[in-house]
């Protein structure tokens, strides 16, 4: 009988040790499901931060391009006044606006898609999709930018040769 006494009390500890534990485990689960989801709010934020940061950028490039080339349509213009022939540089002037202008098209859809995309079902997903359509962006800025170097590298072109002649005239 005192056999079975003691097994009853081992039972008895081993069933309470067993509760206690499975208690801890569920305190423990509800922690870590707590702490992931203030980390997800974290990354959302994180990830939004780094999103806005990317359009903020590209923004700025769209920007910077469109305001070289309203310069360089400026010196076009003068030159076209001093009678030079820039037909040439016009049409390259007008593929380097068509080009930031689809740039600046894109980089708007994107920037919603973006925005939008650490609240979806897949994230992943939709940052993958915007990203491609980002490097659309990317690459219409590219082209406008080599349209615009091209155009001042004429430009720089067409001022060497006005310069060279006049100082060839001068010492004959």
């Amino acid at each position: 009988m005192r056999f079975e006494e003691r097994r009853d009390a081992m039972l008895l500890r081993h069933d309470e040790a067993r509760e206690r534990m499975e208690a801890r485990h569920e305190e423990l689960r509800t922690r870590w499901e707590e702490r992931q989801a203030k980390l997800s709010d974290r990354r959302k934020q994180n990830i939004q931060n780094h999103i806005e940061r990317i359009i903020d950028r590209m923004e700025a490039a769209v920007e910077r391009l469109r305001s070289l080339a309203a310069k360089i349509e400026d010196r076009i213009t003068r030159l076209e006044s001093e009678g030079a022939d820039v037909a040439a540089l016009r049409v390259l002037l007008a593929e380097a606006t068509s080009s930031i202008d689809s740039a600046d098209v894109i980089l708007e859809t994107v920037a919603a898609e973006l925005r939008a995309a650490p609240e979806t079902d897949n994230p992943a997903q939709a940052m993958g999709n915007a990203r491609t359509v980002l490097e659309d962006v990317k690459t219409a800025l590219r082209e406008a930018h080599a349209a615009l170097v091209e155009i001042v590298v004429e430009l720089k072109k067409g001022q060497l040769m006005q310069n060279g002649e006049n100082g060839a005239d001068d010492s004959e």
